[in-house]
């Protein structure tokens, strides 16, 4: 995820455009547009005795998006409770690991967009956060997906300025 925004925040991703406001959205009466919004229910949500409440929102434990793939819903809510500490702390060394070899290698208009995006490094990013740096610097915002999506749906998506995005930690 880290990869996309910083390189859509450094301005890079459309050369030449960096406007602040959302683009116009066309209305095609032909496109597909899925807008369903699956929410996690209380059921779904770990209690203290649960193996979900242990391992936090990973591929392996996450009722509600499972739900969400078999009702065909694309587009689901983040629900930052959820991530456990161990999810965080994953979260913590793939990003430290990550940050020595951007430093070495990347280039600086992406180190650029990575640090205008004010990413913490001690924790999963909440998608509120990210969009709230996100949007104005490309018009872009991040939706949470329920897993793979067809390219036609990315597309479609990507053409209304939205980026899909897992939620989970593997």
């Amino acid at each position: 995820m880290a990869y996309w925004f910083a390189w859509a925040a450094s301005g890079d991703f459309f050369p030449g455009r960096r406007s602040t406001a959302s683009p116009e959205r066309h209305q095609n009466p032909t496109q597909l547009v899925v807008e369903d919004m699956s929410q996690p229910t209380a059921a779904d949500r770990p209690t203290p005795s649960s193996p979900a409440s242990e391992s936090g929102l990973t591929t392996t434990e996450a009722p509600f998006i499972e739900r969400a793939q078999r009702n065909g819903e694309l587009f689901i809510e983040q629900p930052y409770e959820m991530y456990s500490e161990e999810n965080h702390e994953t979260r913590r060394r793939l990003y430290e690991r990550m940050a020595d070899r951007w430093e070495r290698y990347a280039n600086a208009r992406f180190l650029e967009g990575l640090e205008r995006l004010s990413f913490d490094r001690g924790a999963v990013p909440r998608l509120e956060d990210v969009n709230r740096f996100l949007e104005p610097l490309t018009g872009f915002t991040a939706r949470a997906v329920s897993g793979y999506i067809p390219a036609y749906h990315f597309f479609d998506s990507i053409a209304k300025r939205e980026f899909p995005t897992t939620i989970t930690i593997r």
